[in-house]
């Protein structure tokens, strides 16, 4: 059995309606967010939306029956088989009262309350449920029971939907001090430390510009970072967090083979070309993803720099003068396309 990531598929459109591996693999990647999967590839032969999926359940372990239109129907649960048939087992034993008892102790464990059955009585594990968040007062039937009771589906409300995507993604203060240590070297500044310590990214700077020999306090991690604070004395042009962001991922090749990624407010060819001018190397975009909240594009980078900090810098700066430490080994490219898009899924 053969199993590829979209970037290893060679594609070609039959249609205009006809969606790219990239495209499927993208959708598949949010989906297994929600359910706590994780997708291992496409079985070969690629075969559009017949093609069956290599799937991982961390209760069950893997398996590959399922197609990509079938695992990405809205209104169908085409997950883990063994999942659905434990699931199916146990509510067949289940009177009315004890689904009504099941229920609401997962709602108190989940900070939500039950308020009754859509259509008014319970017919089997698929009928809906109408649940209230304490926390947010949102109302909402989208839920049924065997969603509701399975360990690795995420129930909640949209607010708290949103709120575990944050809090998955705060930025430690070495991941934070590397950065800006990157951020940096690049403009030749020196980071002197915290001025009253590190507390989150409103945390003010002291730096130091070595060609003005200027220092300066009053610049936060995130302007320091997205180029909206430096130098007064230096031209400084940079990403801005108030305005729509993309993050980018370039195959460049030449001199030396690496994966070049960042995140722009122009156009990712754009910003390509920008590059190219002051790069030895040739430079291919091979992924792109845009945020209408540009912040969303600078947390998705910092994600990446935490992950791959062992690997960032791979590229000289005397071959590539823009962005050089943004740069990883080429040979990791599929891995990092995976992991680039469930980050982008998680985020947005």
């Amino acid at each position: 059995m053969e199993i590829r990531s979209a970037v290893e598929i060679e594609w070609f459109a039959k249609s205009g309606r006809a969606k790219s591996p990239l495209v499927f693999e993208s959708e598949i990647l949010e989906k297994c967010v929600e359910l706590d999967y994780i997708f291992n590839g496409f079985v070969m032969s690629w075969d559009g939306k017949s093609t069956k999926l290599s799937l991982t359940c961390k209760k069950h372990g893997e398996w590959h029956s399922t197609t990509a239109h079938k695992f990405l129907l809205k209104n169908e649960s085409r997950g883990c088989p063994k999942c659905g048939a434990e699931n199916y087992s146990r509510v067949r034993r289940l009177s009315n009262d004890d689904v009504i008892k099941s229920i609401n102790e997962v709602c108190e464990k989940l900070n939500i309350e039950f308020l009754g059955f859509v259509g008014g009585e319970y017919i089997g594990n698929r009928t809906k449920l109408i649940l209230r968040c304490k926390k947010h007062n949102i109302v909402w039937e989208t839920s049924d029971f065997s969603n509701l009771t399975s360990s690795h589906v995420s129930v909640g409300c949209r607010e708290c939907v949103v709120e575990r995507k944050r809090e998955s993604f705060v930025t430690p203060e070495n991941v934070v001090v590397d950065n800006i240590n990157d951020k940096c070297k690049e403009l030749n500044y020196k980071f002197l430390g915290f001025v009253d310590g590190y507390i989150n990214k409103n945390s003010k700077l002291h730096l130091h510009c070595v060609s003005h020999n200027v220092e300066w306090k009053t610049t936060s991690v995130e302007k320091f970072m997205c180029g909206r604070s430096g130098c007064h004395l230096c031209k400084t042009t940079g990403y801005k967090t108030t305005k729509p962001g993309y993050i980018y991922v370039q195959r460049v090749s030449g001199i030396t083979d690496a994966i070049k990624f960042g995140i722009t407010n122009l156009s990712p060819e754009e910003r390509l070309k920008q590059q190219q001018r002051r790069s030895k190397l040739k430079h291919e975009l091979v992924f792109c993803w845009k945020f209408e909240d540009g912040y969303c594009a600078y947390e998705v980078e910092s994600q990446i720099k935490q992950k791959w900090r062992d690997k960032v810098g791979f590229v000289d700066r005397s071959v590539m003068g823009d962005g050089f430490t943004e740069t990883l080994p080429a040979e990791i490219l599929p891995l990092f396309l995976k992991e680039v898009k469930n980050l982008c899924n998680l985020v947005r």
